[in-house]
């Protein structure tokens, strides 16, 4: 038998308040009022209030400080490492609304360790391309990626930012695979702070991606520790 009884005003009170969150009408990091504004303007008891932003923060959409108030978290997104992914596709189930931004973008010789880890041979260069990512309007990955030179010819930063970085592998005929990651804690030094607007602990993603057997490109991508999650599933 189904449940037909009518939403309690906590519950009521609950829905309203993760769908603000949710659609971005409350934005990431944005303080909500006191409770006792938020009574006055709701029409609920203080009780009321209190347990819906517990619940909120128990689902981890909002933070609560003693003494500086309650904030909105920003929106986590929980990667499975199953298969391969991108971002995009990533936030576009989720409608949350993304862009990128080119920082810098060159041709040269990489270092040793660059070198090695794209498997070039010592006379070859390398395209740079350094990039950050947004969602809700807030930086959350510092991402440098190396590309082979021989492989993408004219490869431009106007390409990049208009098409992405996998679109424009794309034009070249060159798709990505399979990739190995690996991930570990960071500190943020200043500049990455800046950038990304925190001080937090990030996490770096270390990419090496394949086309057939080839690796065409290497990333190591800065981000947020308060912003993604990762999901391994092991199976027998």
């Amino acid at each position: 038998m189904s449940d037909s009884r009518p939403a309690t005003k906590y519950e009521q009170l609950y829905q309203l308040w993760y769908q603000k969150i949710m659609s971005g009408e409350w934005k990431a990091g944005q303080r909500i009022d006191p409770e006792r504004t938020l009574c006055e303007e709701y029409s609920v008891s203080r009780i009321t209030v209190r347990e819906t932003l517990q619940l909120l923060e128990q689902k981890g959409l909002i933070s609560r400080t003693q003494g500086k108030g309650t904030f909105v978290n920003v929106r986590r997104v929980e990667q499975k490492l199953t298969k391969l992914y991108t971002l995009r596709e990533k936030f576009e189930q989720l409608h949350i609304p993304h862009y990128s931004e080119v920082l810098s973008f060159s041709v040269g010789e990489p270092n040793y360790i660059i070198r090695q880890n794209l498997e070039m041979a010592d006379d070859e260069n390398v395209i740079k391309v350094v990039r950050r990512f947004f969602a809700d309007q807030t930086p959350y990955t510092l991402e440098t990626s190396y590309m082979p030179e021989h492989l993408f010819p004219g490869m431009t930063a106007q390409q990049i930012e208009e098409n992405g970085l996998y679109n424009t592998f794309a034009t070249y005929h060159i798709t990505i695979q399979r990739a190995v990651e690996t991930l570990k804690p960071i500190p943020l030094d200043k500049k990455s702070e800046e950038l990304l607007w925190t001080s937090d602990a990030a996490m770096l993603i270390a990419r090496t991606s394949y086309w057939g057997k080839e690796i065409v490109e290497y990333t190591e991508s800065v981000v947020r520790g308060d912003f993604f999650e990762y999901t391994v599933y092991l199976e027998e």
